[in-house]
C-alpha cells in the first residue's frame, strides 16, 4: 500500500507536468492532502430512511417475544364476568327469603383466584374421589358461613347453603363443576323489622338487588324466567298468569346497592316500603360504576383508548379520534339502553377485541392521522357502546331515574377514558419528542396491544 507522501508526490508531479497549475498555486492550496482524504473517506449513497427506523432483523424476534408475553401475561377473556359479586336478595310470599351470589365456586373451593383457569380447576375437582369432593363442598359451605353475614335486626342468621348448579348443564356451560351460584335460604324470623348483608373483603365489590315480591300474587314460572333462578313453588302463589304478567324485572327490583369490599349494606326495612333512592345518590353510584368499568375493570377499553393515544404525539389527531369514539359509544349506549338497538354479546364482545387489534396494528403501519381513521374509530365506538349497554343492563337502572343513571354512567366512562389518556401522557410525555419514541415505544406497545386483541378475539370466538 502506498503511503500518503508517495501519493502526494505523484499527484504533484501529475499536476505540474499537465500544466494545469503553477507551483505557487499548489503551495497556497495543498490539493494533494484533500485528494487523499477524498480517496480514503468515500460517501456511501443512502438508500433512504427505513419506515420504522429499526433494523430489519429485529422484527421477527421482537414479534415472537411480544406474542409470548401476551399469551403468558394477559388474562384470558372468560365467559363470566366476576368483577362484581352480583347478589340478588329475594323476599318471597310466605316469609321465605333467598340470596343468590355469583361466585366462581370451583376457584373458591380450591383456594384459587377468581380468574383462575376454569379447565384446570375442573380437572382438579374431577380427579378427587367422591369422599374428597363431598368434604371440599362441605368446607365451601363453611367458608360462606364465615365470610357472609346475614343479619335480621342486627342478629346474625345462619342460612341453609346450597349450590344449585352443581353437576348440571348450567355448570358445564360455564366450564365449571360447582357452577357460579351459591344460594343462601331460610325463613325470615317472626317480627323481624330489617335485613342487612355483608361479605368479607375476599369477595369483589357487591352489587346487590333487593327483589321484594311479598305483596305480589306471582306465578312461579314467570318469576323464575324474570330472575333467572328456579325458586320452586313458594306458598300462597296465584295460578293466574295475568296477575303478574305486566311487571318487568326493573319494577321487581325495589332497591339496589353497590358495596365496596368488606362493607355492610344499608338496612333494608321489612315492615315498610323501601325508600326511593335520591337523585344525588343515583348520580354518585352510576358515576362510580361507569368510571370503574374503565378503571380498573375494563382492560379491553383501556387498551383501545391507549391505542388511540399511541398513533401520534400531536394532540390534534388524539382529539379527533376521542371525539369520534365518544360520540359513537354515547349514541349506541342510549339506543341500546332504551331497547331500540340490540346485538348479541357473543357477537359484540369479539368485535370489540378485534377493533383493538385493528387500531393497534394500524399504528404500526402509519404514524399519521389518515382521513379514514376517525370514521373507523367512530364505527368501533358504536360497538363499544353496545358493550357498555350490556354492562348497564346487568347493573340495571333505578325506576324513575333512567335518564339520570344513563347519563351518569356515560360521564363516568368518559372520566375513566380521560384518566387513561392522562396517565399515558404523564408516563410517555418525556419521551414523545425523542427521535426514537416511535420505533422504541409507540410501535412495540402497539404491537403488544394488537397481539393481545387478536388473542382475546380468538378466545372469545372459539373458547367462550
Amino acid at each position: 500500500m502506498l503511503g500518503r507522501s508517495t501519493v502526494a508526490r505523484t499527484l504533484l508531479t501529475d499536476k505540474i507536468l499537465g500544466g494545469r497549475s503553477s507551483a505557487l498555486e499548489l503551495a497556497e492550496n495543498p490539493l494533494p492532502k484533500l485528494a487523499v482524504r477524498t480517496t480514503r473517506y468515500r460517501t456511501v449513497p443512502s438508500r433512504g430512511p427505513r419506515p420504522w427506523n429499526l433494523p430489519r432483523y429485529c422484527f421477527l424476534p421482537a414479534a415472537t417475544m411480544i406474542t409470548i408475553f401476551a399469551l403468558l401475561v394477559v388474562p384470558r377473556a372468560t365467559a363470566h364476568d366476576l368483577s362484581f359479586t352480583r347478589t340478588t336478595v329475594v323476599l318471597l310470599p310466605g316469609g321465605d327469603f333467598r340470596i343468590d351470589m355469583q361466585v366462581d365456586l370451583d376457584a373458591l373451593a380450591l383456594g384459587m383466584p377468581q380468574d383462575a383457569d376454569d379447565v384446570q380447576l375442573m380437572r382438579t375437582l374431577n380427579a378427587m374421589s367422591e369422599a374428597e369432593l363431598n368434604q371440599t363442598v362441605d368446607d365451601l359451605r363453611q367458608t360462606f358461613l364465615r365470610r357472609v353475614r346475614i343479619r335480621f335486626d342486627n342478629e346474625v342468621f345462619l342460612p341453609k347453603i346450597t349450590f344449585p348448579d352443581q353437576n348440571t348443564v348450567a355448570a358445564r356451560s360455564t366450564s365449571t363443576m360447582l357452577g357460579l351460584t351459591v344460594r343462601m335460604a331460610g325463613l325470615i324470623p317472626t317480627d323481624a323489622t330489617n335485613l342487612s348483608l355483608q361479605a368479607s373483603r375476599a369477595f369483589p365489590p357487591l352489587h346487590i338487588s333487593f327483589v321484594d315480591v311479598r305483596g305480589h300474587q306471582v306465578v312461579t314460572d314467570f318469576l323464575n324466567e324474570m330472575l333467572g333462578f328456579d325458586y320452586g313453588t313458594p306458598s300462597g302463589l296465584d295460578d293466574d298468569p295475568e296477575s303478574f304478567a305486566s311487571d318487568q324485572l326493573g319494577n321487581l327490583v325495589t332497591l339496589r346497592q353497590i358495596l365496596e369490599r368488606g362493607d355492610r349494606s344499608e338496612i333494608y326495612a321489612l315492615d315498610e316500603p323501601p325508600p326511593t333512592p335520591g337523585r344525588l345518590n343515583v348520580i354518585s353510584q352510576y358515576l362510580y360504576l361507569g368510571f370503574e368499568h374503565i378503571l380498573p375493570l375494563g382492560l379491553d377499553h383501556m387498551l383501545f383508548v391507549l391505542s388511540l393515544f399511541l398513533l401520534n404525539t400531536s394532540w390534534r389527531p388524539l382529539l379527533a379520534q376521542v371525539t369520534a369514539f365518544t360520540a359513537a359509544h354515547t349514541f349506541t349506549l342510549g339506543l341500546s339502553t332504551y331497547g331500540i338497538v340490540s346485538l348479541s354479546p357473543s357477537l359484540v364482545e369479539p368485535l370489540i377485541t378485534l377493533s383493538i387489534a385493528w387500531v393497534a396494528f394500524e399504528n404500526v403501519i402509519t404514524g399519521e392521522l389518515k382521513p379514514w381513521r376517525p370514521a373507523v374509530v367512530f364505527g368501533f365506538g358504536l360497538l363499544h357502546g353496545l358493550g357498555f349497554a350490556g354492562v348497564l343492563a346487568q347493573l340495571g337502572l333505578p325506576p324513575g331515574e333512567y335518564l339520570t343513571a344513563l347519563l351518569s354512567f356515560n360521564v363516568g366512562v368518559e372520566l375513566g377514558q380521560l384518566a387513561v389518556i392522562l396517565g399515558a401522557f404523564l408516563v410517555l410525555s418525556p419521551f414523545q419528542h425523542r427521535d426514537w419514541y416511535r420505533p422504541r415505544i409507540s410501535i412495540p406497545l402497539s404491537l403488544t396491544i394488537g397481539v393481545i386483541g387478536l388473542y382475546w378475539t380468538i378466545t372469545r370466538v372459539f373458547f367462550p
